[in-house]
């Protein structure tokens, strides 16, 4: 009867402990569906930005050339800003770095999802190092040419115009270095 008893309550303690396991873990996966809800949405806009940039890019690179002409200026001062960002990707984390730091990942039963989780880090740890080489690039390259080319009163986000130095559109669509820092 002793024997019973005390197999019986160790049945009842892991029954409960597992329930609560089960409650910690549903808590777990719903808080981590809101941050990668908004994950996803912070992906979709940066997608858009990079679509943006990658667009106007393009259509640059369609200018540039040996016998570029400068019918373009007009045009190029509006697109010149939409290649001169650096998008920033900051999906909600918290969730997922409390349950890494704290070692509460291992109430996920679903071994995939565990691993995804457990990755998801180092995937964003990739997209920064691309826009940390993005950023070199725009403030290391980019914005030094065109400060050495072009007005950039006339070219930059908000500039009014109202330089008295020229634009040399036609000098800055056929110059080789120029294509290469937009491509």
């Amino acid at each position: 009867m002793i024997l019973v008893s005390i197999l019986l309550a160790f049945g009842i303690d892991a029954w409960w402990d597992a329930t609560q396991d089960r409650g910690e873990e549903r808590q777990a996966l719903m808080a981590l569906a809101a941050d990668f809800g908004s994950a996803a949405q912070a992906a979709d806009e940066y997608g858009l930005v990079m679509d943006s940039i990658a667009e106007a890019a393009n259509i640059i690179l369609g200018w540039t050339g040996p016998v570029a002409h400068g019918d373009y200026a007009d045009s190029l001062a509006l697109l010149t800003p939409a290649i001169a960002r650096v998008p920033d990707f900051q999906p909600p984390m918290g969730t997922l770095q409390a349950l890494l730091g704290s070692g509460d990942l291992s109430l996920i039963r679903s071994d995939s999802l565990r691993a995804a989780l457990a990755s998801f880090p180092s995937q964003v740890a990739r997209i920064k190092t691309t826009e940390s080489y993005g950023a070199e690039l725009l403030f290391g390259e980019i914005y030094p040419y065109l400060n050495r080319s072009i007005p950039l009163r006339n070219f930059a986000r908000g500039g009014d115009g109202g330089t008295r130095f020229d634009s040399d559109v036609e000098g800055l669509l056929r110059s080789l270095e120029f294509e290469n820092l937009v491509q």
